[in-house]
């Protein structure tokens, strides 16, 4: 009996001390806890790949650096966009014409001669690397029919069509008070001496 009651205290007290061991712990649970730590660790890094692969490219084909819009009242019909265009390609691109967020309005190249505004009469060309000064008293961007203010402080972005059919976006040109530019106008804005006649007005939207 004795021997039977000393069994069963030793057998009781083997039970335990098994339960109590840290090394009994279930191991399944350690690495669960271990994978979620490890997990929540790496999220941070996950967002920032992910952050950094869907940040957009800026297209450089052609920049237009210095640029600048010359300021309109609501009172005036026109405006005109200077800077300077730099082909940043391998490949010649020829420029044929424009058009800006302003929206529907009278897009056209224009030259100085002799102090008198007129169309220019070929395209802006630009091999690889050259650039082309857009200017005040020389050629430049023409905006006109345009009845909306255009005023200082705002943004304007301008589009360049292409002679091959496509479009440049270039970055957006800051509007400024600015002087004009020596050039001559006539009456309700039209080109002096300049003779409409044969040309395409037709509005850019």
């Amino acid at each position: 009996m004795k021997r039977s009651l000393f069994i069963a205290v030793a057998a009781a007290s083997a039970l335990a001390i098994t339960a109590c061991s840290p090394q009994l712990e279930n191991p399944s649970s350690k690495t669960k806890e271990s994978a979620e730590v490890s997990t929540t660790a790496a999220a941070p890094s996950s967002e920032a790949t992910s952050s950094a692969t869907t940040e957009p490219a800026a297209d450089t084909a052609i920049s237009f650096t210095d640029s600048v819009v010359r300021e309109k009242a609501a009172d005036s019909n026109m405006t005109a966009i200077f800077g300077t265009l730099t082909n940043n390609t391998d490949a010649e691109v020829v420029i044929t014409g424009f058009s800006t967020d302003l929206g529907q309005a009278r897009y056209e190249i224009h030259e100085v001669v002799n102090g008198q505004m007129q169309m220019r009469p070929t395209p802006i060309t630009l091999a690889p690397g050259e650039s082309f000064e857009l200017a005040a008293g020389g050629d430049h961007f023409m905006i006109m029919d345009f009845a909306g203010e255009v005023p200082a402080g705002a943004e304007v972005v301008v589009t360049l069509e292409l002679a091959d059919g496509s479009m440049v976006e270039l970055e957006p040109a800051p509007v400024r008070a600015m002087p004009a530019g020596g050039e001559s106008y006539g009456a309700d804005g039209e080109l002096a001496g300049h003779d409409h006649a044969g040309h395409d007005h037709a509005n850019h939207n």
